[in-house]
């Protein structure tokens, strides 16, 4: 942790201490005067009739039962479920509203009121990403009865798989709205512009805020006061918190991908509700936020104050709605103070305040992210050589640090073969046993060692019935927030005001140690849950959840190809191209389908053999244009579909006959009879030229022609184009009437008649 980050760390405990030792001095004077006694009215009125919110009446004890006997995992199994229930009862509100399903850190109890309670909301993704992978695991044991007997039954799955939505809602919630969260509270509210409260922040998938509870979620968990980095509630105040304490940060995003790893690879893949696929969900979330992550910052080279060029620098978290801060100046030597003259840099966005510096990390990043989701992001080769060099660090460093390698290591299998046993070599330092069980779950079938399963049996034995926190767990090992990332020193802290902690490592720690060993899950007598998790309905946001936005796209005719031109059987060809993107999901896991052939019937689609290219094959003759319409299905992994349709046109023709005819002259005139010298009769002979020309080809080219007929003349033909007839003449008829019929077809098919008529 840098240092300014630990003062201001340090600095918000201290004020917060002042406010709970003054509240608890003092008693009501710091509740709400408005709310408290109206909303507590209420909450009576809704608990009388049932219809407060359902996690309240799920069953908790502080003290062990009768039935809490018998085997090991009998017990543990009876301690599960009843931290589970106080999960559900205290530490979170099962909602998709704002707020919901985000999970508490810890509660601070009064010495003299036990009833009065002060919550935390402190790196409530980390929680989140617990709470993914504790629901992951349960309906992992959920769907197999046969090997878990007793651990649940159909209303427990049933349960399971709505949280299990409900958090995924949330976790897209926080994407979602994080940009508009970061401004929320605005000194400036006179327009809709950029940076003023009214305006609405476009969404960058990937970028998150930490959390969004407000202040009728802590009042509704029964609190009399509670700190976030959204809001924090003191009296009869609630207060935004700075924007900077809202930013995602590397650490946030590592145990997401926990989270997400144990859906991905536990939840069996027909588990869907609300139409959301949860292995999909998850596979398509961790791509988003290592997308975010990768995408890094741009970054200007100046010097002297000159920019003499900019690049990309990957691995590095921004702030998309915050403009960076020129701390340093524009001077080399100007450490320190941010730059008086150009105190913030428009042009480029702004790091986040805490984690920013995802390099050193990022192939682990890569790893891990890719085992998820199947996407692989592009690594600097010294940042490989730094990576392999924290399989032997590791155990040197902090907790904050060894969490974080830890747990990308324990998803990507970050030094392959040898993973599982430099991950139990680094455990020790801190009794981070829970990193090596994952590792050994998803890539090993959950085959550990003895030594690892006698060490988590012992962990999961030595927790308390009643849960976990300074008020339970001081002499367990179970007091910190949670013993799996922080300080092996503080596992038995003590506090001057008692502390409950949620629980989640425990409740994970023990789903993932029977899933490896469920040779050790015996003995264990039914579990009874007699409620039930609302059923969630999909948020009306102005823009749906993503994973119900269908794919995009578009369609594009290109320019026609005429085929066999000047024939019967000339054609069209028209490509068609589908541009497409999954607003969700994975792009490439988008079916592009032919939705049906065209109805018209006047011409069909064919597949280019490329997923995203066809072929419309059109009629040419028939019409002057031709138009028809092709519709297509975008279809996502999730069952969204978007139908795209392609309008097309394109000129075509109506075939004409032949121009046909012949023009021809006298070449000899016979005499056959005489009467005194004056000839009586005879014939005349007539050579013709034909014209039978195929007006449909460009250019035009000659027909084909015949004679079908004669009237009162014979004819014949003498040359492709030429043809004799011959005709009878009298004396009594000098201008005979008689007439030779020609007929052609083009190469298109149609046909044409012409009689020549012969006078002279």
């Amino acid at each position: 942790m840098k240092y300014n980050e630990w003062v201001y760390d340090v600095m918000r405990k201290i004020f917060f201490t002042f406010v709970f030792c003054f509240s608890i001095l003092f008693g009501s004077s710091l509740q709400a005067d408005t709310d408290s006694s109206g909303s507590s009215l209420i909450s009576s009125f809704l608990d009388l009739f049932g219809i407060n919110s359902s996690a309240a009446s799920f069953p908790y004890s502080s003290e062990s039962g009768s039935d809490y006997s018998g085997t090991d995992a009998n017990k543990n199994v009876k301690k599960y479920w009843n931290l589970r229930n106080k999960l559900r009862k205290n530490f979170i509100k099962l909602s998709t509203d704002k707020g919901g399903c985000l999970p508490m850190e810890e509660v601070k109890i009064s010495l003299n009121d036990p009833n009065y309670r002060l919550g935390k909301w402190g790196d409530s993704t980390i929680k989140l990403g617990w709470y993914l992978g504790v629901l992951g695991s349960e309906l992992h044991m959920l769907s197999r009865p046969d090997s878990y007997p007793g651990y649940g039954e159909v209303n427990d799955i049933q349960n399971t798989i709505r949280e299990l939505f409900c958090a995924f809602i949330t976790l897209e919630r926080l994407d979602r709205f994080g940009e508009q969260s970061i401004w929320e509270v605005h000194p400036v509210n006179v327009a809709k512009y950029p940076g003023t409260e009214g305006y609405q922040w476009p969404d960058t998938p990937g970028f998150f805020v930490r959390d969004d509870v407000p202040f009728n979620v802590m009042r509704d968990l029964g609190l009399n006061g509670a700190e976030g980095d959204y809001q924090t509630w003191i009296g009869d105040q609630v207060f935004p918190t700075p924007p900077y304490n809202r930013e995602m940060s590397q650490d946030q995003v590592v145990h997401l991908l926990l989270g997400l790893a144990i859906v991905k690879h536990l939840v069996p893949f027909t588990y869907s509700y609300q139409g959301m696929n949860f292995q999909h969900q998850a596979q398509i979330y961790a791509r988003r936020l290592v997308d975010y992550m990768y995408a890094g910052q741009n970054q200007t080279y100046e010097i002297l104050g000159i920019p003499v060029g900019e690049t990309n620098v990957s691995w590095l978290i921004v702030n998309p709605v915050s403009p960076k801060v020129n701390w340093f100046g524009s001077c080399p030597l100007c450490m320190g103070w941010f730059d008086p003259f150009h105190p913030v840099d428009p042009d480029h966005m702004g790091q986040v305040t805490r984690g920013a510096d995802a390099r050193f990390f990022s192939a682990g990043f890569n790893l891990a992210g890719s085992w998820i989701s199947g996407k692989s992001w592009n690594v600097n080769p010294q940042y490989l050589v730094a990576w392999g060099g924290l399989s032997q660090s590791a155990v040197f460093t902090t907790p904050d640090n060894a969490h974080m390698v830890m747990a990308l290591a324990s998803i990507g299998n970050g030094w392959g073969q040898a993973t599982q046993d430099l991950l139990v070599a680094q455990a020790a330092q801190h009794d981070f046993y829970l990193y090596p069980l994952l590792h050994s779950i998803l890539h090993y079938g959950g085959s550990i060692s003895a030594f690892l399963e006698s060490k988590t049996l012992s962990f999961l034995n030595s927790a308390p019935w009643s849960g976990t926190g300074t008020e339970f767990g001081s002499d367990s090992g179970w007091a910190s927030e949670n013993r799996f990332i922080r300080n092996k020193d503080i596992h038995n802290q003590k506090s001057i005001f008692p502390i409950e902690s949620h629980g989640l490592d425990y409740l994970l720690l023990h789903n993932l140690f029977f899933i490896a060993k469920p040779n050790q899950y015996y003995g264990v007598t039914p579990n009874q849950q007699p409620n039930s998790v609302p059923d969630f309905s999909v948020p009306n946001w102005p823009v749906p959840p993503s994973y119900k936005l269908p794919p995009i796209g578009y369609t594009v005719a290109g320019t026609p190809t005429y085929l066999n031109t000047c024939t019967a059987s000339t054609s069209v060809d028209i490509p068609i191209t589908i541009e497409w993107d999954d607003p969700h999901g994975n792009r490439e896991s988008v079916a592009i389908l032919l939705d049906a052939q065209p109805s018209s019937g006047n011409g069909i689609v064919t597949s280019t053999g490329t997923k995203n290219r066809f072929i419309y094959h059109g009629k040419f003759w028939g019409q002057w244009w031709w138009e028809d319409t092709v519709r297509f299905r975008l279809l996502d992994e999730d069952g969204n579909s978007t139908y795209l349709t392609a309008l097309i046109g394109y000129p075509g023709a109506i075939a004409a006959p032949p121009n046909l005819g012949a023009v021809g002259s006298p070449t000899r005139v016979v005499v056959n009879g005489w009467f005194a010298g004056v000839p009586l009769y005879g014939t005349i002979e007539m050579e013709f030229q034909v014209y039978a020309i195929d007006p449909n080809c460009t250019p035009p080219k000659p027909s084909a022609w015949i004679i079908s007929g004669v009237r009162n003349a014979v004819a014949y033909p003498i040359s492709p184009l030429r043809f004799k007839a011959i005709v009878g003449w009298t004396i009594l008829s000098l201008h005979g009437n008689a007439g030779v019929t020609l007929q052609a077809a083009t190469s298109v098919g149609t046909t044409g008649t012409q009689e020549v008529q012969i006078n002279w």
